[in-house]
């Protein structure tokens, strides 16, 4: 279905491809318990005792839109991951971040899961029960999967990989796969190496269209941008210090709601954490780099 809405939105101004982000100054005191409240608020389960993060490049991939609308939202979301030095895979690349625009997401979500219950094999049954019944401006959900210390040396089963399959009212779509099992060889005399490290395999956002309508298709865009970008628990919560992630808590407005430096210091921090180490390690690498990068 084309989205007259969004796609008039996309017309009123010109497209950009830069990332604007916002920063609210606090007291030099109050950023590092500010840092430890974001990052906790933003932080999932961790996956085998640790948190996952992007680290093959990002290749989106926009449906249910008309494709002028689709190509502004894609250079959005890939514009963040870089300005968060995430890598972005060239054109020609295959899928791996799917944002799907759907009249229904409630009800399209529940068929995808219903005909491919793998693709979202590891989402906990409490978040799945979110995803099919919470009334949600945009759902998320992400698949992952252990390799190496250093994020290679990945090994699948044969039955590893499901289909996903995004359908769209006229019926086109696209699709995507998740793991079953996954293994790793790693060796090292490191007493803090764990040996393996979790990677984002792909992740899935489903844009409800009545739920957002108003406001801006690139504010919108930003924030599919870092819950996808981020594995961000469904149940996060707009966090005391200014981020993008409270879009949905005030009146729609067509004004584009930026990243703030918040976000932008928490992508970077994520996608640049030791990927071998246990999670509460981790979790204090990420508070020290926001609580850094956010000091003046």
């Amino acid at each position: 279905m084309i989205l007259s809405m969004l796609t008039l939105l996309a017309a009123a101004a010109a497209p950009s491809d830069d990332v604007t982000v916002t920063a609210d100054k606090l007291p030099p005191e109050a950023i590092a318990p500010a840092a430890r409240a974001f990052v906790d608020n933003m932080l999932p389960v961790p996956v085998q005792g640790q948190y996952a993060r992007w680290q093959a490049p990002i290749c989106p991939k926009i449906i249910g839109v008309e494709d002028a609308v689709a190509a502004r939202v894609t250079r959005r979301i890939a514009a963040v991951a870089q300005e968060a030095r995430i890598a972005v895979a060239p054109n020609g690349c295959t899928p791996n971040l799917i944002v799907w625009f759907s009249q229904d997401a409630r009800r399209d979500v529940a068929a995808i899961l219903g005909k491919k219950p793998l693709s979202a094999e590891g989402v906990s049954p409490e978040d799945r029960k979110r995803l099919l019944e919470a009334p949600m401006p945009v759902r998320w959900w992400h698949a992952t999967q252990a390799g190496s210390s250093d994020g290679s040396g990945m090994t699948r089963t044969a039955s590893a990989t499901a289909g996903a399959q995004f359908v769209n009212a006229d019926g086109t779509g696209t699709g995507v796969g998740g793991p079953q099992t996954d293994s790793t060889n790693s060796y090292s005399s490191s007493l803090i190496d764990t040996h393996l490290s979790i990677g984002i395999i792909y992740a899935a956002a489903a844009v409800d269209i009545p739920l957002t309508t108003g406001h801006s298709l690139d504010s919108v865009a930003n924030y599919v941008a870092m819950v996808t970008l981020a594995p961000t628990p469904l149940t996060v919560t707009p966090p005391a210090v200014p981020s993008i992630l409270a879009l949905f808590t005030s009146p729609p407005t067509e004004t584009v709601k930026p990243l703030t430096a918040w976000d932008s210091a928490y992508l970077d921090a994520l996608a640049h954490m030791a990927g071998n180490r246990k999670a509460n390690r981790q979790r204090g690498q990420l508070v020290s780099a926001v609580t850094k990068a956010m000091k003046p």
